[in-house]
């Protein structure tokens, strides 16, 4: 009998995300949890493996699993967001692929550093994200854009004498992204404007040490660079299970790649579909699934005999 053990992360699940009737009831037999997230998902499943991650270097984690190589610099990560104006607050809005152009991207990082780039704080881009490297250390929130989506700024950011220098660099960062060509085009289309940088996970990478994790299958940088530190085996995401299966003998964690929000739930279903099927004919023997959004699940092959199970309230749509 199988012994195999998949380790997904997957985008958001609860209130309503999955559609299908059927799959809510399947998922329903298993250990359902939600939290509301205050941390990145990579920090749960690292938690779970036994190897928990420090939320200070996250950015530095990132940079690794985009270079290919250990950063030696201080790094902070520093996402564009759209900060919504409410009627008696702000709320950050995260930015999903294809929400915004790399040639805005590029503009705006480039005039940043222009401005107010130097050899205390220098602004650069890697592939489709922007750092801050800075010379000295300074606090700055331990989350990303994601997890902070759709909440006040200020439950996040940091507060007290030691908050001053951040404070100061995003107050500077806000004046020249509003002035920016970038975002009154944005505007004239109807698109939010980048009115802020989400500067997060600053810190220096650990160093690399034999950690012996399962392998990984993901194209997500945070991941590949959390595991390229602990020297364990990764390669890409397959598309989908039956590819990873092939090349793991025992237990693996694959991360769905971010999609267009248009896009999530189709992606969720069908990696989800695909799971209960090869669950069901014994290749998979377990699963513990983690949602962006806080929703977990842990789900046997023995689980199926709890059929009498209703739908988990975590699962259903708000009525």
């Amino acid at each position: 009998m199988t012994r195999r053990q998949v380790i997904l992360v997957l985008p958001p699940g609860a209130r309503g995300a999955i559609g299908d009737a059927e799959l809510q009831r399947w998922l329903s037999q298993g250990r359902v949890g939600f939290r509301e997230p205050d941390e990145d998902v990579l920090c749960r499943v690292a938690r779970f493996l036994g190897h928990p991650v420090a939320a200070e270097g996250l950015a530095a984690l990132r940079f690794w699993g985009q270079a290919g190589e250990r950063p030696s610099a201080w790094i902070a990560a520093a996402d564009p967001v759209h900060l919504e104006t409410r009627l008696r607050e702000l709320r950050v809005r995260a930015l999903r692929p294809g929400d915004i152009d790399l040639r805005e991207h590029d503009a705006l990082i480039e005039r940043l550093q222009a401005q107010i780039g130097g050899e205390e704080h220098a602004f650069i881009r890697l592939g489709g994200s922007s750092y801050l490297r800075a010379r000295s250390a300074f606090v700055a929130p331990g989350v990303s854009p994601a997890v902070a989506d759709g909440h006040v700024p200020d439950r996040f950011l940091p507060s007290g004498p030691g908050a001053a220098d951040f404070h100061r660099l995003a107050s500077e960062v806000q004046m020249l992204l509003h002035e920016h060509e970038v975002n009154a085009a944005r505007a004239a289309r109807g698109a939010p404007v980048i009115n802020a940088l989400w500067i997060w996970g600053g810190g220096t990478a650990p160093l690399a040490t034999d950690a012996n994790l399962p392998p990984l299958f993901s194209t997500d940088p945070l991941f590949t660079g959390f595991w390229a530190s602990a020297r364990s085996p990764a390669a890409a995401w397959q598309g989908n299970i039956g590819r990873c299966l092939e090349e793991a003998a025992d237990r693996f964690v694959a991360v769905l790649p971010a999609v267009p929000r248009d896009d999530a739930a189709d992606a969720l279903q069908q990696v989800l579909t695909g799971l209960r099927k090869r669950m069901r004919t014994g290749e998979i023997r377990s699963s513990v699934l983690f949602f962006r959004d806080g929703l977990s699940i842990s789900i046997g092959s023995l689980d199926r005999l709890r059929f009498w199970r209703g739908i988990d309230p975590n699962l259903q749509a708000p009525q």
